[in-house]
């Protein structure tokens, strides 16, 4: 009964302010900032996250996640490590594509298709698909970007050089040459400073002339990101290894400093509106104080006051948590449509995934900096002077 008399009490201080209309001008204010800040929080935090996405299938899916110095008959064990999906023997080494007069480095993977070991619940296709090179048939899957830059076509036969355990010759140091078939291609960001070609993985031995204590062990992760836990067993089993890291770490720990200064400047969009909130509560409780005085002298006690003025604030964070969280989800989910509209082309699009947990948690830090804005002015209006007020007014 007084929690229902203490919610009647805020709303109609909150509907009715014909005494200070300002300080309903403040509180609309409020709300609308919390609801602009949650909109923008949740929505670019969601482009931002499906941006990371997209990078991660562009520039992981052919640099590996993390490469084991071991040999094959350790795989199963490295299966069984947490975030381990898939193991397959490696290889790789630097070449050069030469076609006309351009020429670049490349760096030249090989991996034994038919020794891929999965986890239960994966299958092999996943990882590498069926038409992956066979031994013997010299083909390769190349990045996007070796085609645009060589202008190649599929199955087109290009020059390979390699001067990785070149042997001397009566005339000199020769290198070694081979025409291999570009068969498939592999998304790729457009400009790649680093190229990347795959093969059947006795092909590149043979072309790279590496021995068998040159083979490492590729491995899968279900998320690249979850590399830590991984290499912490790893090293517990004292194996030598290297992750993607060591090649796109840079370009990776700029996209997420990029993402963190976002949130972080739209927080503050959140907070300016949180105590926009301080502010209007003041304002009321200064324009009720004998309002208060008089509930006192009826009975409420302190507690029931306090509430009064925090429900207020709760109100009004939380009309504007719920708009915002309306709006963020529909400008997500639209945000490739927006982005178009914007000259974005529409080749480019994003997978958007709405993140439930991250939105729930940009709604809850909104409420809980609503609440704590209340505190000030709900504190000063409970703990304020029945007898002084009534006396003054």
């Amino acid at each position: 009964m007084n929690f229902n008399l203490s919610l009647r009490i805020a709303l109609r201080y909150l509907l009715n302010q014909r005494q200070n209309r300002f300080a309903t001008f403040v509180a609309l204010l409020s709300l609308l900032g919390i609801a602009i800040g949650v909109a923008a929080l949740i929505t670019v935090s969601t482009i931002m996250q499906s941006l990371q996405g997209r990078l991660k299938e562009a520039v992981l899916v052919t640099t590996p996640h993390i490469l084991v110095q071991t040999t094959p008959d350790k795989m199963t064990d490295l299966l069984g490590l947490k975030h381990v999906v898939a193991a397959v023997p490696y290889i790789e080494g630097e070449a050069v594509i030469k076609k006309g007069n351009s020429a670049a480095l490349v760096q030249l993977q090989g991996m034994d298709k038919n020794a891929l070991t999965v986890k239960k619940g994966f299958t092999a296709d996943t990882f590498i698909n069926d038409g992956y090179p066979q031994t013997g048939s010299f083909k390769l899957i190349a990045d996007a970007a070796l085609f645009n830059r060589f202008n190649l076509a599929l199955d087109e036969k290009v020059k390979f050089i390699s001067t990785l355990n070149a042997r001397y010759t009566p005339a000199g140091l020769a290198p070694v040459t081979r025409n291999f078939i570009l068969s498939d291609f592999v998304p790729s960001l457009r400009d790649a400073r680093t190229l990347h070609a795959m093969g059947a993985f006795n092909d590149v031995q043979r072309f790279l002339r590496l021995q068998d204590n040159d083979l490492q062990i590729r491995l899968w992760l279900d998320d690249p990101m979850n590399f830590a836990s991984v290499e912490k067993e790893l090293n517990y089993l004292k194996l030598k290894f290297d992750d993607w890291r060591s090649t796109q770490g840079e370009f990776f720990s700029s996209v997420a400093m990029e993402k963190l200064s976002m949130t972080i400047m739209l927080c503050l969009i959140v907070i300016v509106a949180a105590f926009n909130i301080l502010s209007a509560l003041s304002m009321t409780v200064a324009s009720r104080v004998r309002d208060i005085a008089i509930l006192k002298t009826m009975g409420m006690n302190k507690i029931r006051i306090l509430w009064i003025f925090m429900a207020q604030g709760l109100i009004l964070g939380g009309s504007g948590v719920f708009a915002g969280t309306v709006l963020g989800i529909i400008l997500s989910l639209n945000s490739n449509i927006i982005l178009n509209l914007l000259g974005v082309p529409s080749g480019n699009n994003l997978n958007i995934n709405l993140d439930l947990t991250r939105i729930a948690f940009a709604d809850l830090g909104a409420l809980l900096l609503s609440l704590v804005c209340t505190l000030y002015p709900a504190v000063k209006a409970s703990s304020s002077d029945a007898v002084t007020n009534l006396t003054q007014a």
